[in-house]
């Protein structure tokens, strides 16, 4: 770039040396746009990735929730295996497993959460993009129709302490993790 071509054909001898001064001109030359095509990875999906690749939890990806778009969380969620979902009044959904229980992990409600729906239970843990909403021992119920499903990128379900990724397994952990991505707007 900057010199124009040349071109030169030379002989050589089986027992001789040859020495030519090559001159190249000065050239400007114009080039051609680079045309870059790429998606965009947000780097906080990155271990939502080796999560799933692993496939140790359930996985939700962004296509997944769009095909759902008009379901609350708790009905998105549901189906997923060992989850459990209490409802409530006011189109509440409160999380829990389904597996076995240490009674140390029982949430007890009081009496206004109980007009509301809430029951004696093992509630999840929750993350949203990697801060726990409900760190509290027992672990306090945290309604996932707090979100719509166009609000959020990806979404974890580890049903017990065995499948669970080590930054989010706690003590407090075996009533299941549920992690949440939420959308980024576009930049």
């Amino acid at each position: 770039i900057g010199y124009s071509s040349a071109t030169l054909t030379l002989q050589f001898n089986a027992s001789g040396e040859v020495s030519r001064q090559f001159t190249l001109r000065r050239s400007i030359a114009k080039l051609d746009s680079v045309d870059v095509r790429a998606t965009r990875t947000d780097s906080r999906l990155l271990e939502f990735e080796e999560h799933r690749r692993v496939g140790l939890g359930r996985f939700l990806t962004r296509d997944d929730l769009e095909k759902q778009r008009n379901q609350s969380m708790a009905n998105i969620l549901a189906p997923l295996t060992g989850v459990g979902i209490v409802r409530g009044m006011g189109n509440r959904g409160w999380l829990l497993g389904r597996r076995a229980l240490p009674s140390s992990n029982v949430y007890v409600p009081d009496r206004p959460e109980i007009a509301q729906g809430m029951k004696r239970a093992c509630y999840a843990q929750v993350y949203v993009n990697d801060h726990i909403e409900n760190a509290g021992i027992p672990t306090t119920p945290f309604d996932v129709n707090t979100f719509a499903p166009d609000q959020i990128e990806a979404i974890e379900w580890y049903a017990g302490p065995s499948q669970t990724p080590s930054r989010y397994a706690r003590l407090n952990s075996s009533c299941g993790v549920l992690v949440i991505h939420t959308r980024r707007p576009p930049s």
